[in-house]
């Protein structure tokens, strides 16, 4: 089957519709999100009339359509910080996934409202809904995520054991999956998942040894010459930058800090909120530790000119 266009959705059978759908979360780490969110707005305007017009097997079908397309867009809304229409866009995830019957689709749904609550400082609500979710589809990369999910709120509460109870069933959910996955799917985790986690739990714990270990396996794996560009993570590539920063800073050197998150920043794909929280953590620390230092100050214009929910996060 060839891929499916966003144009002349008459026609365009179910099957191709569906593979429209995969294109737009397989392209996600490499087109802009804007151009993202709009070509899930056609694709769903698209499937969602096919659907008022089919019979009932086939309105399912279009409807599990609608359901992917909705969490694609609620996604990149969430990247460019747009939280209101993420949110409206998660829920019409929910409620498609639920009414077609299909149980990822709604776990999926439930992940992006824990990645919403982290990203905005929510962690009890990151928990609870993170801890729904991994009820719902079991034995899916919705319920790797939504574990690795947890165990990050536990983390920045600084519940050690939690944080690694949840990681450890983040690593059996994903020794569950098939062998063989479309894994540049954006709802298809791959096997290194876990490392981001990882990253992100032992930076919130303290643990800077570890967490060094694992920003340089994220980099390793994503931020080498041989990774084409289509396959690379820019936004785990980011993460594992301003946590090396992190390190630095409790280290205490600004320079290396500085340079770290510069390279964080220099990234085109980001998910605004949160490299936001990330970069306002660590600015935190550098203002705390250096408050009158210029290279502080030279920092925090950085940081400004290009992720500036970061001095939102800080102000809070």
């Amino acid at each position: 089957m060839g891929r499916a266009t966003l144009d002349g959705a008459a026609g365009e059978s179910t099957d191709e519709l569906h593979e429209a759908a995969a294109q737009l979360c397989r392209d996600y780490a490499t087109v802009e999100p804007a151009v993202l969110r709009d070509r899930g707005h056609r694709l769903f305007a698209q499937a969602h009339a096919r659907g008022e017009e089919s019979v009932e097997a086939e309105r399912r079908e279009l409807m599990v359509v609608c359901g992917w397309t909705s969490l694609l867009t609620a996604c990149v809304e969430n990247d460019l910080n747009l939280a209101d229409e993420a949110e409206r866009s998660r829920r019409t995830a929910a409620w498609l996934g639920r009414e077609a019957g299909h149980t990822e689709i709604v776990a999926w749904a439930y992940e992006l409202g824990a990645w919403f609550a982290l990203t905005t400082r929510r962690w009890r609500d990151a928990i609870e809904l993170a801890a729904a979710g991994q009820q719902v589809a079991p034995g899916t990369s919705a319920a790797v995520q939504l574990a690795g999910q947890e165990a990050r709120a536990w983390a920045r509460l600084g519940e050690r054991r939690r944080s690694e109870a949840a990681l450890g069933r983040c690593e059996a959910a994903l020794d569950l999956l098939p062998l063989q996955r479309e894994t540049d799917h954006l709802f298809v985790v791959d096997d290194s998942r876990t490392d981001s986690f990882r990253l992100d739990c032992h930076r919130w714990l303290g643990d800077d040894r570890l967490t060094e270990h694992y920003a340089a396996e994220v980099l390793a794996r994503w931020d080498v010459p041989t990774v084409a560009p289509e396959r690379r993570k820019p936004m785990r590539v980011a993460g594992a930058r301003v946590s090396l920063g992190v390190v630095a800073a409790r280290a205490g050197d600004l320079d290396a800090a500085s340079d770290e998150v510069g390279a964080a920043l220099a990234e085109s794909r980001r998910c605004l909120p949160w490299l936001g929280l990330l970069a306002g953590e660590l600015i935190e620390g550098v203002l705390s530790r250096w408050p009158d230092d210029p290279r502080s100050a030279h920092l925090v214009e950085q940081v400004r000119a290009s992720a500036p929910e970061a001095l939102a996060v800080h102000a809070r």
